[in-house]
């Protein structure tokens, strides 16, 4: 597997792998529309068929829920939406999945002042947005592919204990599992890194 591990956080100390000075520069409500097929709009309104999974506070959003779904797994992708409107925080355990969920997981967290975060040995390959806060991890949670998510003008901040890996083939699979709606809104054609004074001076 092409993977390089981007951030080992325990108990809120980065201790190994790249700095995690990201702000979000990228509009995450258009990337998570790309893969529900619907508009990026408030909350999000995810098209007919793109989505196995769904849930929100209108049909039900707890544990006892979470563990009747098919969240995929390394081998079979599936789209997953999640989207809570009130002051409670997501925590999404390794219970709530069967070894380790795949696809693409987007949470969506319509109250500001409610967040998301990983616990009991959450794993995930491939994809999860969290249009939130990220509020923490606890037990070894790990995320293999990539893990994108902030509240809006904030940095991403992360405590507790969270292995974060870029995993090219994860991604990949992804792209071509999944197959998001680039028909939809702009294509990336190119891309380019850039370090922390470039990310700075962005408007």
């Amino acid at each position: 597997n092409d993977s390089t591990q981007l951030l080992t956080v325990e108990n809120g100390v980065e201790v190994d792998g790249k700095a995690a000075y990201v702000e979000s520069k990228i509009d995450l409500r258009e990337m998570a529309a790309m893969f529900l097929g619907g508009p990026p709009s408030t909350p999000l309104q995810p098209e007919a068929g793109r989505v196995d999974n769904m849930m929100t506070p209108t049909t039900g959003l707890d544990d006892k829920d979470l563990k009747d779904m098919n969240l995929g797994n390394m081998n079979t992708f599936r789209t997953t939406y999640l989207r809570t409107d009130g002051h409670t925080d997501l925590s999404l355990t390794s219970s709530d999945i069967d070894d380790c969920g795949g696809g693409v997981l987007v949470v969506e967290c319509t109250n500001p002042a409610a967040g998301v975060t990983f616990a009991g040995g959450f794993k995930w390959y491939g994809i999860v947005i969290v249009l939130g806060e990220i509020k923490g991890a606890t037990g070894n949670a790990l995320v293999q592919g990539s893990l994108m998510g902030a509240e809006a003008g904030k940095d991403a901040k992360i405590s507790g204990t969270l292995d974060i890996w870029w995993n090219q083939d994860a991604i990949n699979k992804v792209m071509n599992d999944l197959k998001p709606k680039f028909n939809t809104y702009p294509k990336l054609n190119t891309w380019r890194s850039l370090d922390k004074a470039e990310v700075d001076a962005l408007p």
